[in-house]
């Protein structure tokens, strides 16, 4: 989801789906969703990972994002550097457990190891893989981390930050007492 940039590791997830073996490759996708300066070189190199199944959606308006994790039964967030990455929120939101690179600002934050996805050095492709075939072999892992992914996430809703902000400045004379 998001700027097909080399910074975001889609190379490395890529690489890592590559690593998967065939015969799961046969039965596991790979989509990137969105656009960016390279795409086409990702989609050359996806063309010689066979077999296997990886699309490429193109860019989609916010509204359409949920159609794309609705489809999905896991998310994989292998960024370089991200002071965040707001894209693992919408998709622990919609029920999806986590693959991410422990450098992602919201790593820390949003993903208990082993219990709502996998938290993996940058460009660690072999991790990637490990945590991916985890995933795509265990139905009941890959639900439980999900369920939890959607129970994490509440406590990070905008109407419970907006709560913490009301109290912050209430206990500094900011606010209405």
């Amino acid at each position: 989801m998001g700027r097909l940039i080399t910074e975001k590791g889609v190379f490395d997830l890529l690489d890592a789906y590559s690593r998967l073996e065939p015969e799961l490759r046969s039965t596991v996708g790979l989509v990137f969703v969105g656009d960016g300066k390279v795409r086409t070189a990702l989609q050359g190199r996806a063309s010689t990972v066979n077999p296997g199944s990886v699309h490429f959606a193109g860019f989609a308006q916010r509204e359409e994002l949920a159609v794309y994790y609705a489809l999905a039964e896991a998310f994989v967030f292998p960024t370089h550097s991200d002071p965040w990455g707001l894209v693992v929120n919408e998709a622990m939101a919609c029920g999806l457990p986590i693959v991410i690179s422990s450098v992602a600002g919201c790593a820390a934050d949003l993903v208990v190891e082993g219990w709502n996805g996998y938290v993996l050095p940058a460009h660690d492709i072999g991790g990637l893989a490990r945590a991916m075939e985890s995933l795509a072999l265990n139905p009941d892992l890959r639900n439980r981390m999900g369920h939890n992914s959607t129970r994490r996430i509440q406590s990070y809703s905008p109407e419970l930050c907006a709560s913490g902000l009301a109290k912050v400045t209430t206990l500094v004379g900011m606010g209405p007492a």
